[in-house]
């Protein structure tokens, strides 16, 4: 607010040094009671001349309205009356103040280095207004089409002080180092500012660009279709959105910065999100705990123009669409550099299914209540920021419906590295294409996957990778009555790494082609296990029921042994001449 009021002095201040400094200047101010409506009969103005390129002119209340018949240059304008510009351009070479004034307009234009004050004006007609600096203060109605264009190397206010009410369609652009501030530091109030048709926001600076974020009660509402294209390329500049709702669609288009609706934003349409790079944010308030929230008639989607390099966070968004949430970067190929990325954080809830793709994605502490899909295509980020980095999810999500995951980043991609996630549904994993392919599942406390598991791999996979799911430090539990199924596992490992299967009546079959390796380190089956792989790996694990066990492919596989068998066990080698299972420690049958 002590910004806000020093640009009311300084505006106040910089009308008054011109008529002091400037001594050329004239005071042309239109007459109460004029004789005709015609800018240019001297006879209309207490000067007896009209207007010219020094003149202070100033509009007040009159019998007449002053009605601009061509482009015309002046020093000053205050408009405290009703004046008719056309479609003709009015420059100031100094300032523009209007308060209390009605502007006609049919395409016209007011053009002026600053803004000295834009308070309780009407504007009748389309209109653009053109300013470096200053700020429209508020309670100002725009009737028709407004196009503010902003060049302002200090940040530059618009609704600063009370709310606007734009009717028409309104579009913003800002040329400028020092960035827009659109209800800002409002004071408290009831009424939003409120675009009724569609709003466009074009900023062409690498700046800092602030809606609605203030400490009082000043928030915006759209009711049309909302268009934000940040063209700036700079990394450093951001758009802001707080207390805001969107009642149509919402397109967003990035180069490099970051935009982000930050708490107290309702967004009820669709979002398309556009880009070649910066970063998306769908995030909340962590003071008033207040999220941004997709509402049952929203969604988030990408673009026409496609999102082929940037980031997307989601922190404490709530999603409560009826619809999917299909989020599918880049082009599906794998990449030796991260493109893309997606992170999801704490607090964050998705009601409708989930689809993510991108080179890297973190899951982090976040409630997916239906089906979701997550692929990975590129390598992992380093730790930096708000990313754990190093293909770490840290855990903690809960996944009320059905999840497949599938890894093609080439490297390691670690699930609940800090915290246990929750598995209610049925869960398929699979590994993908990448040398260096890891899906390691589990990684951190005591898991239960209350659902089936299944393990997969897709055509491309290599053998060299695979799929790891548990852990040393804790059990990771299969549930009572569910299968643990490797269907669709046609190359690479599969490591069960302290892992309970649960119940003595269900069956357990594992079936691997002879390219693919079974280990089994410190695992306890209760129901019967028929495990058929190319190489098996076994060690230091309880099987309370009989097990059959079988090799298919060449070579000698060492197994640790110490392994405690309390049915019927049988181990069938089905590799060619040569090729054995060897246990470097007993093991003991109890039958």
């Amino acid at each position: 607010m002590k910004r806000y009021l020093f640009t009311l002095l300084l505006s106040g201040f910089y009308w008054a040094l011109s008529g002091v400094c400037l001594g050329q200047a004239i005071t042309h101010e239109w007459k109460s009671t004029a004789v005709s409506s015609s800018w240019n009969d001297g006879s209309n103005w207490d000067a007896g001349t009209v207007p010219n390129g020094s003149s202070n002119v100033k509009i007040v209340g009159s019998n007449y309205t002053p009605t601009v018949s061509g482009n015309l240059t002046i020093n000053h304008l205050n408009i405290g009356g009703s004046i008719n510009i056309g479609s003709h351009t009015i420059t100031a070479s100094q300032s523009v103040v209007s308060s209390f004034g009605f502007i006609q307009s049919s395409g016209g234009k007011l053009v002026s280095p600053h803004a000295g004050a834009f308070n309780f004006t009407t504007v009748q007609g389309n209109i653009s207004l053109e300013f470096d600096t200053g700020v429209l203060n508020g309670s100002n109605v725009f009737e028709n089409a407004l196009t503010l264009q902003v060049n302002s190397p200090t940040s530059f206010l618009v609704a600063a002080s009370r709310p606007d009410h734009y009717k028409g369609p309104t579009t913003f652009i800002n040329n400028g180092s020092g960035g827009l501030y659109l209800a800002a530091y409002a004071d408290a109030g009831t009424n939003p500012t409120t675009f009724e048709g569609s709003f466009t926001f074009i900023n062409n600076a690498g700046s800092a660009n602030f809606f609605a974020e203030n400490d009082y009660d000043a928030r915006l509402l759209f009711k049309g279709a909302v268009n934000i294209q940040d063209n700036s390329n700079d990394p450093n500049g951001f758009l802001r959105i707080w207390k805001s709702t969107f009642e149509q669609a919402v397109t967003l288009t990035n180069q490099a910065a970051n935009l982000s609706f930050r708490g107290g934003v309702v967004l009820a349409g669709q979002v398309y999100l556009n880009g070649t790079g910066g970063t998306f944010g769908f995030m909340g308030s962590t003071t008033t705990n207040s999220p941004t929230l997709v509402a049952a008639t929203g969604g988030i989607q990408v673009g026409s123009s496609g999102l082929s390099g940037s980031t997307v966070l989601f922190d404490r968004l709530a999603y409560q669409s009826n619809g999917n949430l299909n989020l599918l970067l880049g082009d599906g190929n794998s990449h030796s550099s991260v493109l893309t990325a997606i992170q999801t954080t704490a607090y964050s809830n998705f009601t409708g299914k989930v689809n993510f793709r991108a080179d890297y994605v973190e899951l982090n502490g976040s409630t997916f209540q239906s089906d979701a899909t997550f692929e990975r295509t590129g390598p992992n980020l380093g730790m930096s920021g708000g990313w754990n980095g190093n293909g770490n999810s840290a855990g903690g999500n809960t996944f009320n419906g059905s999840v497949l995951a599938t890894n093609h980043s080439g490297t390691n991609w670690k699930w609940g590295v800090l915290a246990t996630d929750v598995f209610n549904g049925d869960v398929v994993f699979r590994h993908g294409r990448g040398a260096a392919s890891q899906l390691n599942i589990a990684q951190s406390g005591a898991h239960l996957f209350k659902g089936n598991l299944t393990l997969q791999s897709t055509p491309d996979a290599l053998s060299s990778g695979g799929i790891t799911v548990g852990h040393a430090g804790d059990t990771t539990k299969l549930a009572v009555g569910k299968q643990l199924s490797t269907t669709g596992f046609l190359g690479g490992y599969i490591k069960l790494h302290r892992f309970r299967q649960l119940g003595f009546t269900n069956p357990q079959t594992v079936v691997l082609p002879p390219t693919a390796t079974l280990q089994l380190e410190q695992v306890i089956f209760d129901s019967q296990l028929t495990a058929t792989a190319g190489h098996l790996e076994i060690a230091n694990s309880t099987f309370r029921r009989p097990c059959f066990f079988t090799k298919t492919a060449t070579g000698i596989d060492f197994s640790n042994g110490s392994n405690l068998f309390y049915r019927y066990t049988r181990f069938t080698n089905n590799a060619p001449a040569g090729s054995y299972l060897q246990f470097i420690a007993p093991n003991d049958v109890i039958r």
